[in-house]
């Protein structure tokens, strides 16, 4: 492994840390996600496929942060942070390989 990939997998680990943790300690504060996508992951998990769902939005947002509350029994809110949060991290492999 050169020294190139050992900093970048590096990076990727370490973003991925950070990105967790701050998911995991900093309340989401987003109206738009406490009043319409944490709801909307809450019914997901527990089956409720009318209030899950909603023809304006994307399903896949709410499926994923549905899984994350059904698998380890985490709010909404933090399930939809950790989405998020996931979601950017894979962001950064792309982003890295436009930069350099």
């Amino acid at each position: 492994m050169s020294v190139r990939d050992r900093i970048f997998w590096s990076f990727c680990l370490v973003t991925a840390i950070v990105a967790v943790i701050t998911a995991l300690c900093c309340p989401t504060v987003s109206n738009d996600c406490i009043n319409r996508f944490a709801p909307m992951a809450e019914a997901f998990a527990e089956g409720n496929w009318q209030e899950a769902f909603h023809p304006r939005f994307g399903f896949l947002f709410q499926v994923l942060a549905g899984t994350v509350v059904f698998v380890t029994g985490l709010g909404g809110d933090v399930a939809c942070s950790l989405v998020g949060v996931i979601g950017w991290v894979l962001c950064i492999v792309p982003l890295y390989l436009v930069v350099r």
